[in-house]
């Protein structure tokens, strides 16, 4: 008589954790045309109560009509410096299957100029989001009654001005 074994594949001590991805799509969710539609919905989303204590970096993602998929805060540091994590905001954009992704972050001294190390970790994280099929559309700094669009002011070239230049 041939003895059957339970499969090792079945049996309850090799289940593991479960990922779960969880983000409600609204109804009529809103597009991002320029800039100061993505500065509006940020000031909308970021915590207030941080805005001028200490600097946080926050990220929409958008499907390929410039709809917004959703914000996530991708991390929080000091009164002047906070530490980008990149893999989080990879993660997010490609979990929620996003086209581009706005990078945002604060300056609680209230002046939204860039520092180079903000134009630096902008070109780096560019770079990151290519290797993944992501597009970076902007980064904007954020102060309480101000923001600044780096891609507005040519601190990088974003990837919808290099196709409109023929770029790659």
């Amino acid at each position: 008589m041939i003895k059957s074994k339970k499969s090792p594949v079945l049996a309850d001590d090799w289940a593991v954790s479960r990922f779960k991805i969880k983000y409600c799509i609204k109804a009529n969710p809103k597009v991002v045309r320029d800039s100061d539609d993505a500065a509006r919905i940020l000031h909308k989303m970021w915590d207030k109560d941080l805005m001028n204590v200490q600097e946080q970096i926050g990220a929409l993602y958008l499907d390929s009509r410039s709809q917004c998929l959703g914000f996530r805060l991708i991390s929080t540091g000091k009164l002047n410096l906070t530490n980008l994590d990149t893999p989080l905001l990879l993660s997010c954009g490609l979990l929620s299957r996003a086209h581009s992704v706005i990078i945002a972050h604060n300056h609680p001294a209230g002046d939204p100029t860039p520092s180079r190390a903000d134009i630096r970790t902008t070109l780096q994280v560019m770079k990151s989001m290519e290797l993944v099929g992501l597009k970076l559309y902007d980064h904007i700094i954020l102060s309480q009654d101000t923001w600044h669009s780096m891609a507005d002011a040519r601190n990088f070239i974003p990837y919808w001005k290099r196709k409109e230049d023929g770029r790659r």
